[in-house]
């Protein structure tokens, strides 16, 4: 059983607020969820957009379907399209000037997302333990490496070089 809050707590300790390619695409993933979620469920795409989180937002779709959560995605997705071809600017203030321009013509359909969002049609919490999860076995187990790396020296000391080398390359 993977510990989803203890993964997001060790992802926002190593977020600083800009250094989002520096962190591991998991951790990446973990923060861009965290804020998007947090901010569309207290204020609604309006407030994601507004606060500094929305300085995620060109993550938050490809977060969303590396986790699986496509429908999520998909009403991102659509919010994040009012911005037009561009996308969304990653400058708060850029974005709240662009959010002040659009907010007009788009309040309700943002509104209307935004129920969408609540809906939760994606069972969001899941899909992170399924993919921490996953990710977790990418990694091979310590023990593992030792017995391979215990196994190759074995072959070295009989000299059995081209076993060694036959099972490194499979």
């Amino acid at each position: 059983m993977v510990d989803v809050e203890a993964a997001y707590r060790k992802a926002l300790r190593r977020y600083n607020g800009s250094n989002l390619r520096g962190l591991s695409k998991t951790d990446r993933v973990l923060v861009t969820i965290w804020w998007l979620e947090g901010d569309v469920n207290n204020g609604g795409f309006d407030q994601y957009f507004s606060n500094s989180s929305g300085n995620l937002a060109f993550f938050a779709v490809k977060a969303l379907r590396r986790i699986g959560a496509n429908a999520t995605a998909d009403i991102v997705a659509n919010a994040v399209s009012i911005f037009c071809a561009a996308g969304v600017p990653r400058d708060r203030v850029k974005r709240e000037d662009a959010l002040e321009r659009l907010h007009g013509r788009y309040e309700e359909y943002l509104n209307e997302l935004s129920s969408q969002f609540y809906a939760e049609p994606d069972d969001v919490s899941a899909l992170v333990e399924g993919y921490l999860a996953r990710s977790a076995q990418r990694w091979t187990p310590m023990r593992s490496i030792r017995s391979t790396l215990k196994r190759i020296r074995c072959w070295f000391r009989r000299r059995r070089y081209r076993e060694a080398a036959l099972w490194i390359l499979s």
